[in-house]
């Protein structure tokens, strides 16, 4: 067998999901949003200096949107 296989493989068999609701996933998916804008030093009391950093996730917190949006539909 190749030897980089067999990490992969091991993962695989060791890994399974996890059932989660749409609502547990929508909820997890905010509270990432949230800390992810507080990490980048967004200010969460309005200040205008901080909007510009809450919107500059740009491709993360769009593509995160899409996927809250989409449980929606499920």
């Amino acid at each position: 067998m190749d030897p980089l296989l067999q990490p992969l493989l091991r993962l695989s068999t060791s890994s399974k999901p996890e059932e989660v609701s749409n609502e547990d996933a929508k909820a997890q998916i905010d509270a990432f949003m949230a800390e992810y804008k507080h990490r980048c030093g967004a200010d969460p009391t309005g200040n205008p200096d901080g909007a510009d950093v809450a919107n500059s996730g740009g491709v993360l917190l769009s593509q995160l949107i899409n996927l809250r949006n989409g449980l929606d539909s499920a």
